[in-house]
């Protein structure tokens, strides 16, 4: 036959059934028809049997038949990837593109086959012989089935599968309610019961075909509640369209259930009352004014009345008049409030600051003396307002951080869901962000950890263009009067360590007055205690304007040579080549500096009665034991918080002799030691009993005036 003698002779035979077929294809995914058919076939949905359809259409045209038996056999053989090249006689390539059979995937720059019901059929009929004599009883018989029938070889091509898979669950829940009238509701509660690996593809066809069988609503909405107690994130995008359908079908019985469901359905009740919005708003806005005197009714409304289109100061006064009348003493209603009162906000397309600062006012009334549920609710509702209103919002978390309920421990667990960073990370003005870190250190002094504010710290570094007004605010903390904030500070400082940072930091600094020079080296080193991290912000000051400056930064060197040895003056040497011959003086300076001190050291070490480890041997143990107490409670922190040596103990196996064997390489290592070393500053030593205590005063000292603490030692 020749290849247009065989196409004249197809368009006869599918003029009919071609309407059907787009039913399926609808169905499956595939968007080829135009609107005027989708119309009938909703027109019609009523009465459409799935299965029965689907098999009459096979099984009616013997060359459509005989097709989906080729594929079925290329499916067998290499799963739903077709090579044109390989399998060039197979089949009409032709015929089964135009009939939407197969398509042409791009990512694989192949052929693959579509996973439609006409080849979900098949494959079903192939795997499960006799299918309309075992028509599944329960819900076992159905996992039983679907393993069978979606069950593929390894290294076939998988491009597709898991479409096919829920084709061929659409299928048997089809077959299952044509032939029994079964409705699945009993099945729900098994598929928990049993644990039954099926769970999430029966929820994913039940949810795409419900309404078409049909089912009857009150029996829809009961299976929706049930869904979502498994709590996976694929239950909304499932039940979601489910629901809309379900409105949109019939919106008399939708606004009928809404009202009498019980309270223990809320999400649905919430779901329902949203589409009702979309598609009846004025009748869905009576229906709230008459359900939410009653506080059991709250909480649902409170989840769904953002989705109105508040183009109209009227409309969105209204809802919030009707918010402030919920029954605070109710845990549901309470913790819905901020969801709904952010979410108004950002719908609001009016400009009236009296309505928005209401609403905010509301918020941080409750955030004030809230319980920490609630606070979690207030905290993950404010990052939707973030961008929208970020002063207010900044001023909202400032409030909870206020909370008494709010503690550090609360800040700074992983597990806890609460988290100022996520909505931080949402604000894109610096000074807000700062003005937030200010109001922590002083709620939470010395317990500032970048960790958990790590989104912020990239936020900071994405937002801002040029990098002159971050320098400026990191540089107001480091010298802050609150010892404190300062801690924040140098914590905030250490985490912009990227070269342009460093340059302007470099910059501004010789730019400051002498007293703030001063007091930026004075926080710097007395809040560091690794001069490889200090010294890279403060060496610039070897240059300042000011001699009193670099003068007393260069004796500071000096002393920590006699702490840190050699250490600082690579450091300096380092530093930069610009300047060269102010850095050349400065390690002159301080070489000729430490060999006169080791030359006094040797002095003294000779006589062993003036060795620390000998004349202070009290000391000298008990910092070794500090050491030790460290390095443990360092790498339980390693193990409890990061699972750093854990994730890598679970990759290996003890083998015989000593060592492991790790999965990945076949070498085997063996068991050793590690140890660590220490070194300590030379005061701890020669002052030990004062030595840590003048550290935590200067680290926690306030500076009450620059004029008082510093004159004596700057002069103009």
């Amino acid at each position: 036959m020749s290849e247009k003698g065989g196409k004249d002779s197809w368009q006869g035979q599918w003029a009919l059934s071609l309407s059907i077929f787009s039913l399926f294809a609808n169905l499956s995914g595939v968007n080829c028809f135009p609107t005027c058919a989708l119309l009938h076939i909703r027109k019609t949905i009523s009465i459409t049997m799935i299965f029965a359809r689907t098999q009459k259409e096979i099984l009616s045209d013997e060359k459509l038949h005989n097709l989906l038996q080729t594929l079925y056999r290329c499916y067998l053989d290499k799963g739903m990837i077709l090579n044109k090249v390989i399998d060039e006689d197979a089949f009409d390539w032709e015929r089964a593109s135009e009939l939407q059979l197969i398509s042409f995937d791009e990512d694989y720059s192949n052929w693959i086959i579509e996973p439609n019901y006409l080849f979900a059929f098949t494959v079903l009929d192939g795997k499960i012989l006799d299918l309309q004599s075992k028509v599944p009883n329960d819900a076992a018989e159905l996992a039983e089935y679907f393993e069978i029938a979606t069950k593929l070889s390894e290294g076939k091509g998988r491009t597709g599968i898991t479409l096919l898979a829920d084709r061929i669950m659409e299928l048997l829940l089809a077959l299952t309610h044509e032939t029994t009238g079964e409705t699945f509701y009993g099945w729900i509660t098994k598929l928990d019961e049993q644990e039954l690996v099926i769970k999430f593809e029966f929820l994913q066809a039940y949810c795409k075909i419900a309404d078409i069988l049909p089912l009857d609503a009150t029996l829809i909405v009961h299976a929706c509640h049930h869904f979502f107690t498994w709590n996976d994130l694929a239950i909304f995008p499932n039940v979601n369209p489910l629901i809309d359908r379900l409105v949109a079908r019939d919106i008399n019985e939708a606004e009928r259930l809404t009202i009498n469901l019980p309270a223990e359905f809320r999400i649905v009740r919430t779901m329902l009352l949203s589409w009702l919005i979309k598609h009846a708003s004025d009748a869905a806005w009576s229906l709230i004014q008459r359900q939410f005197d009653n506080s059991e009714n709250q909480s649902y409304i409170l989840g769904a009345i953002h989705h109105f289109e508040f183009n109209k100061e009227a409309r969105a006064w209204e809802a919030l008049d009707l918010i402030t009348t919920y029954n605070s003493t109710m845990d549901e209603s309470r913790r819905h409030v901020p969801y709904a009162l952010t979410r108004i906000l950002i719908q609001t397309n009016f400009e009236d600051m009296k309505f928005v600062n209401q609403c905010f006012q509301i918020l941080k009334e409750m955030a004030g003396a809230a319980d920490l549920e609630t606070v979690k609710h207030i905290l993950s509702s404010s990052s939707v307002s973030a961008e929208k209103y970020p002063s207010q919002t900044t001023e909202l978390m400032i409030e909870l951080l206020k909370n008494i309920n709010v503690t550090y421990e609360h800040l700074a667990s992983q597990k806890n869901l609460i988290s100022f960073d996520n909505v931080l990370a949402e604000i894109s003005n610096v000074k807000l962000i700062f003005n937030f870190f200010k109001e922590f250190a002083l709620l939470h002094p010395f317990k500032f950890n970048r960790d958990i504010f790590l989104g912020t710290v990239h936020h900071l570094s994405d937002i801002t263009e040029g990098v002159a007004e971050l320098c400026k605010e990191v540089i107001s903390l480091v010298v802050h009067d609150e010892g404190a904030t300062r801690y924040l500070g140098i914590e905030i400082l250490n985490s912009f360590r990227f070269e342009s940072f460093q340059t302007e930091f470099a910059q501004n600094i010789k730019e400051l007055d002498p007293i703030l020079q001063y007091k930026l080296w004075m926080s710097i080193l007395s809040m560091e205690s690794s001069p490889k991290n200090s010294l890279v912000w403060l060496l610039p000051l070897l240059d300042s304007k000011n001699e009193i400056v670099s003068e007393a930064l260069l004796c500071k060197l000096e002393e920590l040579t006699e702490s840190y040895h050699e250490e600082i003056i690579t450091i300096v040497e380092r530093y930069s080549e610009e300047n060269a011959q102010i850095i050349q003086k400065a390690v002159m300076r301080l070489k000729a500096h430490y060999a006169g001190f080791c030359k006094m050291l040797d002095r003294k070490n000779n006589i062993v009665e003036f060795h620390p480890s000998i004349c202070q041997s009290q000391y000298y143990d008990r910092f070794r034991e500090l050491h030790r107490h460290t390095m443990n409670k360092q790498i339980n922190n390693i193990l409890n918080n990061r699972e750093g040596i854990m994730s890598f103990a679970k990759k290996v196996v003890l083998v015989k002799g000593g060592g492991w064997k790790h999965r990945d390489r076949d070498e085997i290592t063996k068991l050793g030691r590690f140890q660590s070393s220490y070194s300590w500053p030379r005061l701890h030593l020669l002052n030990p009993e004062r030595f840590d205590l003048e550290r935590r005063i200067s680290l926690a000292s306030n500076w009450k005036s620059d004029k008082t603490d510093f004159e004596e030692w700057i002069i103009d």
